[in-house]
């Protein structure tokens, strides 16, 4: 039973644009745009809308949850009760929408996450906002250098569409792979620093990681890992306005070498849904985290270190 598919609103690529958040929130500093999640006495919380990417309705609400978890899992919380709102798309049948209620009850209890409210209203397109809520976990940040880690590939909302329009027959590995086996790993040796990719993508995630954190962060983009047929669809459709809005502001704040081989800059800008989570880890633990990143399933790349800075950067070469 599929859903719309609205590619102008593809998942997460609904987020307001990184310029006009920042005039609006008069912010001093990216780093103080994209909190991971914000601490309330002993718990942490936060809060995603994603929607509708078309295709059946259990991967968009697997995907949906997914993605607001990393929010907390990339800090090694848990999520233990959840809030939603679903805008019920003015297109669907009274079956689609039971449906709907019914995957997202069934979701929830597959992660054993506690459903505390539930709003719904009729919207031009079908979206679901998660708040979702887990016990806080103090993390290390002592630390010189740091090596990241990344855990899946880019561009996995991408190959799903292009398998949506039948431009490729990839696999549904990338969007569905989730972090919920990776939280303890996290918890245990992740630094503070630790982010998913998400509405400001792969580049504009980490030039706000480095601001946040005062860091001089430098990235090998060979070693990124990139989804072949999301890249493919990408370059067919061309860059979103996600992508060019993300591109326009974060590249003040970036430097990118000259490369031969270097692919579509602006699929570094791209809006990710349930995208990968960056783990930011000591030199000495890397062995360690990747060959148990590689044990739970995940396609993991070392894509770069992170040093201290009194003037923080990021630059990809």
């Amino acid at each position: 039973m599929p859903l719309e598919f609205n590619e102008l609103k593809l998942g997460c690529n609904a987020k307001l644009s990184a310029v006009d958040l920042a005039r609006s929130l008069s912010v001093s500093s990216i780093g103080k745009l994209s909190p991971n999640n914000s601490r309330m006495d002993s718990y942490n919380q936060t809060i995603d809308t994603i929607y509708s990417f078309g295709g059946p309705i259990d991967i968009f609400v697997e995907v949906a949850l997914s993605h607001c978890a990393n929010d907390l899992i990339c800090n090694g919380i848990l999520p233990e009760y959840s809030s939603y709102s679903l805008g019920i798309g003015k297109d669907l049948t009274n079956l689609e929408i039971s449906t709907l209620f019914e995957e997202i009850t069934k979701c929830h209890k597959k992660y054993g996450i506690n459903v505390l409210n539930a709003h719904t209203f009729i919207a031009e397109h079908t979206n679901l906002t998660i708040t979702l809520t887990g016990k806080h976990r103090d993390q290390r940040v002592d630390y010189d250098e740091l090596i990241l880690i990344q855990t899946k590939p880019l561009l996995g909302i991408n190959a799903f569409a292009g398998r949506l329009s039948g431009a490729t027959s990839t696999s549904l590995d990338t969007i569905l792979t989730n972090h919920w086996s990776a939280v303890n790993l996290i918890s245990e040796f992740a630094h503070l620093m630790t982010t998913d990719i998400s509405g400001f993508g792969f580049l504009g995630h980490l030039a706000i990681t480095a601001d946040a954190f005062s860091l001089n962060i430098e990235i090998n983009e060979k070693s990124v890992l990139v989804d072949t047929d999301g890249l493919k669809y990408f370059e067919k459709r061309g860059p979103s306005c996600s992508a060019q809005n993300n591109l326009s502001y974060f590249e003040q704040y970036l430097n990118i070498l000259p490369s031969s081989e270097r692919r579509n800059i602006y699929c570094f800008f791209e809006g990710e849904t349930n995208g990968p989570i960056i783990i930011f880890s000591a030199a000495n633990d890397v062995q360690i985290i990747s060959k148990a990143l590689e044990k739970l399933g995940y396609s993991c790349s070392i894509i770069g270190n992170a040093k201290k800075s009194d003037q923080p950067h990021l630059t990809m070469r």
